[in-house]
């Protein structure tokens, strides 16, 4: 996934957690201490993921997916969010969508 998107030499990491672990997060960048499934850091050398396994399993019951296809789209979504790509409105959300899914169709 990273080199379909781009990202060689560029130091990625992924950190698979808590809710509880992920609120921390949540409230110590972005003063939210509530939960959600992921959040990215990024900067022009390095791009760290944060996501919640509890929160992947919640979401991915019912969608009927499994929890190894939820982890693979939200890790999609985080470096979609390092590339620059943002959900805040419905436009961006449909063009993020859009580019998931034509990204994780290259690799499954």
């Amino acid at each position: 996934m990273c080199t379909e998107l781009n990202f060689q030499g560029v130091d990625v990491s992924f950190l698979l957690t808590t809710n509880r672990e992920i609120s921390t997060y949540h409230r110590r960048f972005m003063n939210d201490p509530s939960v959600t499934d992921v959040i990215t850091f990024a900067d022009k050398n390095s791009v760290d993921v944060v996501i919640s396994l509890d929160q992947a399993q919640a979401q991915a019951k019912p969608r009927g997916i499994s929890l190894f296809h939820e982890v693979a789209l939200l890790m999609c979504h985080a470096l979609l969010h390092a590339k620059g790509f943002d959900d805040l409105t419905e436009k961006e959300a449909l063009k993020m969508r859009q580019a998931e899914f034509e990204t994780l169709a290259k690799i499954f």
